[in-house]
This record gives C-alpha cells, structure tokens and sequence, in this order.
C-alpha cells in the first residue's frame, strides 16, 4: 500500500514546491498569464484576419455574381420589352407635364408679339396714310 501511495505524495510535494514558487515570486504568474494572453490574442488576432479577409473576399465575389445575373436577365427580351414600355409611358408624362406647358406658353408669348405687330402696322399705316 506504501508503494501506491509514494507516487502520489511525490505528486503532492511536486504541486506544493510549485505552489510556493508560485506565492514567493507573483511575477512569474504576471509573466505566464501575459505571455498566454499575448499568444492568445495573436493566434485569434491572425485567424481572425484570414476569416475576415476571406468573408469580403465571399462577399464581393458573391457581389458580383449577382451582378452579373441581374445584366443578363436584363438583356432578356420579356424584361427588355417592359423597360421599354415602363420607359415610353414616362416619356409621354414627361412630354405632357414639363415640356407641354412650356410650348404652350412659347405659343401664347408669340401669339401676343404677332398681335403687338399688327396693332403697330396698323398704328404706322394711319400715320403715314398707306392702305
């Protein structure tokens, strides 16, 4: 029964001896902890670098797929037809609401000078006596 528990008193007396190394001297602890700490922080600052590296680079990639799907079904011709017609009913509106108007007042200005000129050509023609 000795030869079964020598070990594990050895054992004991290794972990006490470290223990107070320990208690003796806390810089050594303040050492390990910083040191793991550093080694830590460098392992999960690296991965996750090359994990965010890699998730924009997904990102962007899948980015542009769908770019590219979006310009290929634009060139279809059931999608094409409706952006063509979509884009000539609001041509119409636009003609009707913004370039109309402007028309009609150029009309009415001309309209105005053309009668202007007429009440001048008669007003001349009384004072010089020409019919």
């Amino acid at each position: 029964m000795n030869i079964k528990q020598s070990p594990r008193i050895q054992e004991n007396r290794i972990i006490e001896n470290i223990i107070s190394r320990f208690e003796r001297n806390g810089k050594i602890i303040w050492r390990i902890a910083l040191r793991v700490f550093l080694l830590l922080f460098l392992i999960f600052g690296v991965l996750g670098s090359i994990t965010g590296f890699n998730i924009y680079r997904l990102f962007n990639l899948f980015k542009n797929e769908i770019n590219e799907k979006i310009v290929e079904e634009f060139k279809a011709p059931k999608i094409k037809n409706t952006i063509e017609v979509i884009a000539e009913k609001y041509s119409y509106e636009l003609i009707q609401d913004q370039i109309s108007p402007e028309v009609e007042n150029f009309r009415v200005q001309i309209s105005n000078e053309i009668s202007e000129l007429k009440k001048n050509v008669i007003q001349i023609k009384n004072l010089t006596g020409f019919t």
